[in-house]
């Protein structure tokens, strides 16, 4: 069998071998981030003894925002029980999550990727789609064991992310896409099915926000006014791959850049070429939107209806706006996109141009944004605040006594948060009696007792 026969057997195989390799190039660096912030957090809140304790790991918390049991708690609790709380495996579970091509290499997966609390809308977004693809393998083959998966995947997806509301609008945009000339009738029966995920997330909202309301938190204070819009538009430019910092450093009223240095120098040697490539891939994507205008206008007004109401949970969260919140809502777009070009191309060869073009230049812009994006992001700085501290603490002292303080200093706002306050060290140490007091020069060290251990930690930049 030649080398074209060979590919030609395998392709299915050798593009996702391809799009892995594409995906890991992107974001390889992620998966050795230390733990770091809300990541100490989780790792407390997660020890448990019996079977009883891992039950609690489901009980709707007031002290903390989200209810995502299954990559908070459950997931923090394999990492720390079975792994050892190595942060390589952390990672390697939640890179492994995603599938396609745009999906994979797309800019705003680095901090879901980087950031293992932020992991959440990857594992959601995975269970997602296995309860998409399980439902429709239970109309295509009649076996009610499908259905019964795919009403499991729903429950687990909405156990990670509130994103899993919109479930029920996703199936109908893919159903319509892989079947777009089934009758009324069939749409009915297909929503006889969906009527346990419906009812189960009308429990889910009455849970959340009348039996356990949200805790009160100004970025979490719902704005009902014309700036969803602009929330909106930073959702579409971060779904473009580009950085998440525009947000705070381009008006797009008077379409001009603020004058900050440390963000004005740092993305100087990006800008353009940056600027170029995001183009290039939304006018490639023109040309197929336009030749076939007529054909796709109902799929495409689905597709953006769908993208813009799964992005509800936090559309109206104008201070609370994240590029990893598309982890989800992106999906019906991707696959949008990829339905249009697979079309275009079945039609006609001379769509190859626009389809290269356009992958190449997504895929650089990603590769230049996530360049940007790991040296001038908080992430990178707090894991690295976070990995050097630990790793001083357990150098100097590899055991301490029970109700012992250890003193950081110099320290700042800065490293508190990426410790987590106290929570960095009681994980680390396995031990909840252990307080961490953090000062900022020497002048306000007191030596009181024994029990206190002074660790002097080196500034991190």
């Amino acid at each position: 069998m030649d080398i074209l026969s060979l590919i030609k057997r395998y392709r299915v195989q050798l593009s996702l071998l391809l799009i892995c390799l594409a995906s890991l190039t992107l974001f390889y660096p992620s998966l050795n981030y230390y733990f770091f912030q809300d990541d100490w957090l989780h790792f407390n809140i997660s020890r448990a003894e019996n079977v009883n304790d891992i039950l609690n790991f489901f009980k709707f918390r007031q002290d903390i925002i989200g209810w995502r049991p299954i990559p908070k708690q459950v997931f923090f609790f394999l990492i720390q029980t079975i792994f050892k709380m190595s942060p390589v495996v952390a990672h390697l579970v939640i890179f492994g999550l995603i599938a396609s091509f745009l999906y994979s290499t797309a800019a705003f997966h680095f901090i879901s990727l980087s950031w293992i609390s932020a992991g959440e809308n990857i594992i959601g977004a995975f269970f997602f789609i296995a309860a998409t693809y399980f439902f429709y393998l239970f109309f295509d083959r009649k076996k009610f064991v499908f259905y019964v998966l795919s009403n499991l995947f729903f429950i687990m997806s909405l156990s990670s992310t509130e994103f899993a509301m919109t479930w029920p609008l996703f199936i109908t945009f893919i159903w319509l896409i892989l079947k777009p000339k089934v009758l009324f009738k069939k749409y009915l029966t297909i929503f006889k099915y969906m009527i346990p995920s419906i009812l189960l997330i009308i429990v889910y909202l009455i849970l959340r926000f009348i039996i356990f309301p949200l805790p009160a938190r100004a970025d979490y204070r719902i704005t009902v006014d014309f700036q969803i819009f602009n929330t909106l538009s930073w959702y579409i430019l971060w779904l473009f791959n580009l950085p998440e910092v525009l947000k705070y450093n381009f008006l797009l009223s008077s379409l001009s850049f603020t004058k900050d240095p440390t963000f004005i120098e740092p993305f100087q040697q990006y800008k353009t070429s940056l600027l170029i490539l995001v183009s290039i891939a939304i006018l490639s994507l023109s040309i197929f939107l336009l030749t076939n205008f007529r054909k796709i206008l109902l799929l495409a007004t689905l597709a953006i209806s769908t993208f813009i109401i799964s992005l509800f949970p936090v559309l109206f969260l104008p201070t609370h706006t994240f590029p990893y919140y598309l982890s989800i809502p992106s999906v019906s777009i991707f696959i949008f996109f990829s339905y249009l070009i697979a079309k275009s191309l079945k039609k006609s060869s001379s769509y190859l141009l626009p389809t290269v073009l356009f992958l190449a230049s997504w895929f650089l812009a990603s590769f230049l944004t996530l360049s940007f994006t790991k040296k001038t992001h908080w992430v990178t700085g707090e894991e690295n605040i976070s990995r050097q501290t630990v790793k001083l603490a357990k150098s100097k002292h590899p055991a301490l006594p029970r109700n012992s303080t250890i003193l950081l200093y110099p320290s700042t706002e800065m490293i508190k948060q990426a410790l987590m306050d106290q929570n960095a060290l009681k994980a680390i140490y396995d031990d909840p009696t252990l307080r961490t007091s953090y000062v900022d020069n020497t002048n306000n060290i007191k030596k009181e007792e024994d029990s206190i251990y002074i660790l002097k930690i080196d500034p991190v930049h």
